[in-house]
């Protein structure tokens, strides 16, 4: 599993556009919902306060603490955030 993901290599391998965009097409194919609906957009008052913001150098920090099980919100999993982050 680790040859496939490339968990262990130092360096990143360098991906071309098009072989991403074949990527990025294959699993939109795979991953189709035809019972898929657009979520209702939030509204948002003006006594709602946007969370702090990250600064650069915070980045590095916030995601050395990330637990290998999380994945956030956005079901990202914890590998490819640590993988494929580059400050």
């Amino acid at each position: 599993m680790d040859n496939i993901t490339l968990r262990k290599l130092q360096s990143l391998p360098f991906l071309d556009k098009e072989f991403l965009a074949n990527l990025n097409n294959f699993f939109g194919d795979l991953c189709f919902d035809d019972q898929y609906s657009e979520p209702t957009p939030l509204v948002i008052d003006y006594e709602t306060h946007p969370p702090p913001m990250l600064r650069d150098h915070d980045v590095p920090l916030a995601l050395a603490k990330i637990k290998k099980t999380a994945s956030g919100p956005g079901c990202i999993p914890y590998w490819m955030w640590k993988n494929n982050c580059i400050i």
